[in-house]
């Protein structure tokens, strides 16, 4: 037993910490990014032209590998069925995905720079990822929503409709693209705060089939 608490919460303390990192974006409260909180989207924090780019590539790069390391104890704790395990490989996926985003940034940030094109294939790459992130967490959320217990799995529901939804802002309402990447971002830490908390119920982690 005392071995699985161990387990528990080195995969908790993964999880927080890859959360916080990857909710860095929230030091636009007290840094002077320069970009708007209605218009540009929270990738373009981590842009080449911006000041504080390296810092925001670093922080997703600590996310990711944060995520990566946290799939061996989560393997080990979560219930031996494919959705299950299915999560698991979605978080260590999007671990991935998000350190191959931030080797890939955006060449500029358009919502601000108005002669901002992004020619170069890493930007059009770092485009594409994007999607590929939300696609890889909305993947994780809906078998959350197939295993977990039934008032775990409202907390689910109610971020895979709020991921969804802003993600279809981002692309049709484009004068608050940036707000809507800001609920997006912050429902998917939400979800995964909620996940590192169901792992503190060590039995319930064991009963479920």
């Amino acid at each position: 037993m005392r071995g699985f608490r161990l387990v528990r919460l080195v995969a908790m303390a993964l999880l927080a910490l890859a959360v916080a990192a990857y909710s860095a974006w929230v030091l636009e409260l007290v840094v002077p990014t320069g970009l708007s909180v209605l218009r540009s989207p929270v990738d373009e924090f981590a842009a080449r032209d911006q000041p504080y780019g390296e810092l925001f590539r670093t922080a997703e790069v600590i996310a990711g590998a944060a995520f990566i390391a946290a799939v061996p104890p989560l393997n080990r704790l979560a219930p031996t069925h494919w959705v299950s395990r299915l999560s698991v490989v979605a978080v260590g996926v999007f671990g991935v995905a998000l350190i191959v985003h931030a080797a890939l940034p955006l060449d500029c940030a358009s919502s601000v720079n108005e002669l901002c094109v992004g020619t170069t294939p890493a930007h059009h790459a770092h485009v594409v990822l994007t999607e590929v992130l939300t696609g890889i967490y909305l993947v994780g959320a809906a078998s959350l929503i197939v295993w977990w217990p039934p008032r775990w799995r409202a907390v689910a529901i109610v971020v895979f409709v709020l991921v969804a939804g802003s993600e279809v802002g981002v692309h049709l309402v484009e004068p608050v693209a940036g707000l809507a990447t800001r609920v997006q971002a912050l429902a998917m830490a939400a979800l995964l705060l909620v996940g590192a908390a169901y792992l503190s119920d060590a039995e319930r982690l064991r009963r479920v089939a």
